[in-house]
């Protein structure tokens, strides 16, 4: 039986360094990863979600949904594009997903690097009722990020679960 603890811990290493250096190292933001009692964010307006798969071909997988506030990817967008653009929802939906695209890049690297073959599907926006995860097994990341009207510690909320089939350790 494998140690799925050891590898859920492993993916939580590399999710929650990922969303930190890329928010604060490419996207100008300051995000810090946050405990939070409790477990998923509920959601709530302004959100914005977005999903992604990684499968291999012996069948095992992984499942990540992450939760944006967006006025987290509003003020993001804001530095990268003119005024006119930055408000834009389907802006802030590309972000959404070019984010999660690099955390499953990461992710999928590490798992692959110890003789697995995950491939990645693009992610993709969802809807308030993709998330959260179900499952008891479902691990709940919280980040939080400087607002200017204290936001708190749902800037932004990553879900996954991992098939009982993926194996090693990141």
């Amino acid at each position: 039986m494998l140690d799925m603890s050891g590898i859920k811990s492993d993916i939580s290493g590399v999710v929650q360094s990922t969303m930190v250096e890329t928010f604060n190292g490419m996207l100008g933001q300051n995000v810090v990863s946050a405990v939070v009692q409790g477990g998923a964010a509920t959601g709530g307006e302004g959100r914005i979600y977005t999903c992604l798969l990684l499968d291999q071909t012996r069948g095992a997988s992984a499942n990540f949904c992450f939760s944006f506030d967006g006025k987290l990817l509003a003020r993001t967008a804001a530095q990268f594009y003119p005024p006119e653009l930055a408000q834009e929802k389907n802006v802030h939906e590309d972000i959404a997903c070019a984010i999660a695209n690099i955390v499953g890049s990461k992710v999928k690297s590490c798992l692959n690097k110890y003789g697995h073959d995950f491939e990645m599907a693009v992610p993709f926006v969802a809807g308030p009722a993709a998330f959260p995860l179900g499952g008891d097994d479902t691990i709940h990341l919280h980040f939080s990020w400087d607002d200017y009207a204290g936001a708190g510690a749902d800037g932004v909320v990553v879900d996954f679960g991992l098939d009982e089939r993926a194996a090693g350790n990141c």
